[in-house]
């Protein structure tokens, strides 16, 4: 029953790779779960067992943002249940199980200053990370390093788009990135002219000095597909040194490139549209970081608060 759920979700859903193996892990221990309680067949699970494996998750101190992935991990696969007459809607274990309770924290996010030195590292900064790689850098190298910082920071897409990138996607006369966001919805983005002629220049560098390269746009020193993971630690290592920022991620520049728009005035729409979300509550998360700019602006330049502080 897990097989056919996962490749419903995968077919018919469009889910997403992560969100699959999430998935499918999360059915996994909850089958461990059931198992120890005696209960062999999840699909046939009452509300006694999936309370109680929530239940044994908040108590061993998992984070409630990770308990609530799990519980709509459930949801979904008893929704499948009943959908396909397994289950009746009455005898759904997830019926008013309520949510446990997600503290609200602002996305992190790179200051502009932090964001320029990532693409371009200090020396020092350079020699004390941890490289990804034994050999001495190359030309192709550097400048494919660059080239994922300034993509991801540029567009603001996701790790998992960034990596599924071919050499189809960029159009050099529209100076545009053609991206397959989350269940394979398609979205075509502007980027600014110093990223398509570093892109040109990406291609010129690759031609010559890597051999057997693969359609994707982002490639190993090998010519293989670059991984999510390579992508990670190049992050990591480009940020080492960065303090008031805890998550040092690739999805930290995709915040910071959400926010870096909204403090430039940029409209909350079109941010939407930029970064794939489906709906606009997705992006007004990033609206908090900015109202602190609001809220200090308004404090310094109104007449009634500036009249309060003479």
């Amino acid at each position: 029953m897990v097989i056919s759920f996962l490749s419903f979700l995968e077919n018919a859903k469009r889910y997403s790779k992560h969100t699959l193996v999430a998935y499918h892990t999360d059915l996994m221990q909850f089958q461990d779960y059931c198992l120890s309680e005696g209960l062999s067949d999840i699909a046939q699970a009452s509300r006694i067992e999936t309370r109680g494996w929530l239940i044994k998750l908040s108590q061993e101190g998992i984070e409630p943002k990770t308990v609530a992935r799990k519980q709509a991990c459930l949801r979904s696969f008893f929704t499948y249940l009943v959908r396909e007459g397994h289950r009746t809607q009455a005898d759904n274990p997830m019926l008013k199980l309520p949510s446990p309770r997600i503290p609200k924290r602002n996305p992190q996010f790179f200051s502009t200053m932090q964001m320029a030195e990532m693409v371009t590292p200090t020396v020092t900064e350079s020699e004390t990370a941890i490289e990804l790689s034994q050999e001495a850098k190359s030309p192709f190298t550097e400048i494919r390093d660059r080239l994922i910082i300034e993509l991801l920071y540029g567009t603001g897409m996701r790790l998992a788009e960034l990596v599924s990138l071919t050499n189809d996607s960029f159009n050099k006369d529209s100076r545009t990135l053609r991206i397959l966001g989350k269940r394979n919805k398609e979205r075509v983005v502007p980027i600014h002219p110093a990223l398509a002629e570093l892109l040109a220049t990406y291609f010129s560098v690759k031609a010559e000095q890597v051999a057997n390269s693969s359609a994707n746009l982002l490639v190993t020193d090998k010519g293989k597909p670059i991984y999510p993971v390579f992508v990670q630690r190049l992050v990591a290592q480009r940020a080492i040194n960065m303090r008031n920022v805890e998550q040092r991620s690739p999805h930290t520049i995709r915040h910071s490139f959400a926010t870096h728009l909204l403090d430039a005035g940029a409209d909350i729409n079109a941010i939407k549209e930029l970064l794939g979300h489906n709906s606009l509550a997705a992006t007004q998360v990033y609206t908090h970081n900015s109202l602190s700019k609001l809220k200090e602006a308004y404090s310094k330049a109104h007449p009634r608060t500036a009249g309060e502080k003479a």
